[in-house]
């Protein structure tokens, strides 16, 4: 097939969001009102909105963006299937680690691709519907704030290569999470959750115990990582009666998820297998905890690549420092309540 230049624009869906200003760049991707198309795109975007079933309402002011990224020298196939690859990966990092969980923000297959050189657009038609977006309430962006859309934005725009091993673990741990999110087997959500938070624990490849360094992004280190930390913080969590209770429960409960990855990995266990390995609490602890921790590794990476580690050991000399720029206390406690509620069933 011919290759060309294109255009890929995406049609972005958020509860509503304000940017600060316009058109808004993060990585390669421009953000803009949909209302800046002209004639022949609005009709072009429409028939694709059309088929996708996202009713003309979510044009409305903050409701909806057009999400805009270049492709070079790619077939029509391959411009919207990396367009679509890039859109994608820069909304979901902008959401989960700038916009904090304040707003949706959902990328959709809606949109159209642009041939730079004829002019001539294209209406994206995925082969299926996507779900409503509920209207709530409204976040406004602040780049004045402390945020680390600075750090994503380099490490999306920059060569691969450019932020080191580190840099590209971080994007591999976002892929695995994304497609964590999306699995419906449990079994395939727990290994995909695991090999997220895996990527950024593993310094080389004979490193096998990384359970005990996600036991420790939940605020629950031992050995060397437990001695780095503020003294002070550690003594008073270590008269707490419930943090040495959690901490035993935390670091099992860890060791028995790394056996449960490795039968499924080894002998191929699927969901119906893994109630043989794990108890309801084991359960319950990979479906909600191993994500957040997943989570805790990519804003201790973001951290670390800010302060110039380039390597996945690097970003673990960096614990102490890096763990929650709010103390040890903090962050542990956060967990706690959610082990609280697990145990609670809830």
């Amino acid at each position: 097939m011919t290759k060309g230049d294109w255009i890929y624009c995406g049609v972005v869906i958020s509860d509503a969001l304000i940017f600060p200003r316009k058109p808004y760049w993060f990585g390669h991707v421009e953000f803009s009102p949909l209302d800046w198309d002209d004639d022949e795109c609005t009709k072009q975007r429409r028939i694709s909105q059309e088929s996708f079933g996202i009713e003309e309402g979510a044009e409305a002011p903050y409701k909806s963006w057009r999400a805009r990224t270049t492709r070079y020298n790619e077939t029509v196939d391959e411009a919207k299937r990396t367009g679509s690859a890039v859109v994608r990966e820069t909304v979901g990092l902008f959401v989960e680690h700038c916009l904090s969980g304040l707003t949706k923000l959902s990328a959709t297959d809606a949109g159209y691709l642009l041939a730079i050189k004829t002019g001539g657009v294209t209406p994206l038609r995925p082969p299926y519907e996507p779900g409503r977006f509920p209207s709530m309430s409204f976040a406004f962006l602040d780049v004045r704030a402390k945020q680390p859309d600075h750090i994503l934005n380099v490490i999306l725009v920059t060569e691969r290569h450019t932020y080191g091993e580190l840099g590209e673990a971080v994007r591999r741990s976002f892929h695995w999470r994304t497609l964590a999110e999306s699995a419906a087997d449990k079994g395939e959500r727990f290994m995909l959750a695991w090999m997220s938070s895996e990527c950024l624990c593993r310094a080389n490849r004979d490193e096998t115990n990384v359970q005990h360094k996600m036991a420790a992004a939940a605020g629950f280190p031992r050995g060397e990582r437990a001695l780095a930390l503020n003294s002070a913080e550690v003594n008073q969590l270590s008269k707490s009666i419930e943090y040495r209770t959690w901490k035993k429960v935390v670091h099992d409960a860890f060791e028995k998820l790394r056996e449960a990855r490795n039968n499924i990995t080894h002998s191929g266990f699927r969901q119906l297998d893994l109630s043989d390995d794990l108890d309801p609490f084991e359960l319950r602890f990979a479906d909600r905890i191993l994500p957040m921790v997943s989570k805790c590794l990519v804003d201790m990476a973001l951290l670390a690549i800010a302060a110039g580690a380039r390597t996945v050991a690097q970003m673990w000399d960096r614990y102490p420092r890096d763990l929650n720029p709010s103390g040890l206390l903090q962050h542990t406690r956060w967990f706690m309540d959610r082990f609280r509620a697990l145990q609670n069933g809830d």
